[in-house]
């Protein structure tokens, strides 16, 4: 079948939903688990978070909470109606190997602070500290907080912790890299195939994904990856396509950059069809609420 009738075809009410593609089939399964991953463009990037909005727990099935809200204005380990998750960060050994310690981080969110406007990035000192200082704890709605943005101190989220303005968390889901893949797949995935993958589980023939090579067209849901340690989906529209993916707290979940295989070191996988439910029952799955919730924490001036 050519790609532009397959395009064309697959989406439509009358889909012939036995099509394959080089192999591959679960079509409407794969197209509606990119169509989730585009639907939280916006959303916010959180070390640990698979989906969860602060405080509620609705996020991915194999994590539905860990994100919260935090309120600590000291300047050592500022978060301010910023999100927070702890990460677990225990070092990995090999089976039988003694295993060590626990290993947590807390980390917070930087709140999209790239996208937030001008001079939204403080340096420790006078600046921020004369600001908090100047605040009405007395009024909760107002305090800590200025053209709706609130500081916090960035943690875990690859830009070297700077003290920033971003927008406020309350409300927004979170994702980290991982989190997305897993948040994207939840609802199409067959009962069969529950358990969560790492970044190189999924990137591997092992767990039952196929490297496609650079001259297969993508197919909606495919997988890529840098290394093993950052992951992305592929969307397509039209003819082209493109990487949607949460990478950096700056300026969380995007999608705005056209698929470049060179760019994916880890190459680009293709999911089995056997982790997919059947085409007709993932027509029939409702779309996750991605609305914009806020659970009333802050009304900020």
């Amino acid at each position: 079948m050519a790609k532009e009738h397959f395009q064309q075809e697959y989406l439509s009410p009358n889909a012939n939903r036995t099509v394959t593609i080089n192999g591959f089939g679960k079509l409407v399964a794969r197209r509606r688990v990119a169509e989730v991953a585009c639907s939280v463009v916006g959303h916010h990037y959180l070390k640990g978070a698979k989906g969860a909005r602060p405080n509620l727990k609705d996020g991915a099935e194999c994590r539905k909470g860990n994100v919260t809200l935090g309120k600590d204005p000291s300047l050592k380990t500022l978060a301010w109606y910023a999100a927070v998750a702890e990460f677990d960060n225990t070092p990995k050994v090999p089976d039988g190997a003694p295993k060590p310690p626990k290993e947590t981080v807390l980390c917070v969110c930087g709140g999209n602070y790239s996208l937030a406007g001008q001079g939204n990035i403080f340096t420790p000192g006078a600046d921020l500290d004369a600001y908090l200082k100047d605040q009405k704890p007395s009024d909760p709605g107002r305090c800590y907080s200025r053209a709706g943005l609130t500081p916090r101190r960035v943690k875990g989220g690859g830009d070297g912790d700077p003290y920033v303005w971003g927008r406020s968390c309350d409300g927004w889901r979170h994702f980290d890299c991982l989190g997305l893949v897993d948040f994207a797949l939840w609802k199409f995935r067959s009962s069969e195939d529950l358990n969560t993958r790492s970044v190189a589980q999924w990137a591997t023939s092992a767990e039952g994904s196929k490297r496609m090579a650079a001259d297969d067209p993508p197919l909606d849901g495919d997988l890529v990856a840098v290394g093993t340690h950052h992951i992305g989906m592929i969307y397509l529209k039209g003819e082209k396509a493109f990487v949607v993916q949460a990478k950096q707290t700056s300026e969380g979940v995007n999608a705005v950059d056209a698929y470049n295989p060179g760019s994916w070191t880890g190459g680009r996988w293709r999911l089995p069809d056997s982790i997919f439910l059947d085409d007709d029952a993932a027509a029939g799955v409702a779309m996750p609420d991605t609305s914009i919730t806020p659970i009333g924490m802050l009304y900020a001036k």
